[in-house]
């Protein structure tokens, strides 16, 4: 039985594998089911699904997050008054929140019935094809929680920037518990104030 994921869009992928010039075999995902199917994950291995649902095979290891950190990080964007348009990724020594960047279902369905009205807007055919719009919706990482300290817990917190010469992480508070980072950047994502931190 070959290696099969259905990723967060509900599509299928199968585990693959090649060998390069030199021999050494890669892996990869793919929709078609066809040659080189692998029917055990290798040791050492295990499935990753980015934020976005792309699919890859990665080195498993060990997570420097506790349970309770990354608790604290889902509880906070629970709250946050746009919580639907955010996402969490979590790898071995950071977590990333990522931001819809395609229009929210919920703004598009209040701009087409103000636009048409009530009466002209087929409400029943678009909430059927909501559930493939929501599945499709894509993200951009916007703030990065990374640990600077296991020992004794201390974080940094990291935005995206896309301005000028500046393309990447800047850090944007530093030496701080999982707790103070996200009780202090989370309540101001999408705000023009996040946007100011340096």
């Amino acid at each position: 039985m070959p290696v099969m994921y259905t990723n967060r869009k509900g599509r299928t992928y199968y585990l693959c594998k090649r060998f390069s010039k030199t021999g050494k075999p890669y892996y990869f995902f793919t929709r078609e089911a066809g040659d080189n199917l692998v029917d055990k994950i290798p040791e050492g291995y295990a499935i990753s699904e980015s934020v976005n649902g792309v699919v890859s095979l990665t080195k498993a290891r060990p997570i420097l997050l506790s349970e309770r950190e990354i608790e604290c990080v889902k509880t906070a964007l629970q709250r946050h008054p746009q919580a639907r348009k955010y996402r969490i990724d979590i790898k071995p020594k950071h977590i990333t929140i990522y931001e819809q960047t395609t229009p929210d279902l919920q703004e598009l369905i209040k701009m087409i019935e103000a636009e048409l009205g009530p009466a002209h807007f087929a409400r029943e055919h678009f909430v059927r094809s909501a559930e493939d719009y929501e599945a499709d919706a894509q993200f951009t990482p916007v703030l990065r929680l990374v640990v600077t300290n296991k020992e004794k817990r201390r974080f940094k917190g990291q935005r995206m920037c896309h301005f000028g010469d500046v393309e990447g992480w800047i850090e944007i508070d530093s030496d701080k518990s999982i707790a103070e980072l996200t009780s202090a950047l989370i309540p101001i994502l999408g705000t023009d104030e996040f946007y100011e931190l340096i």
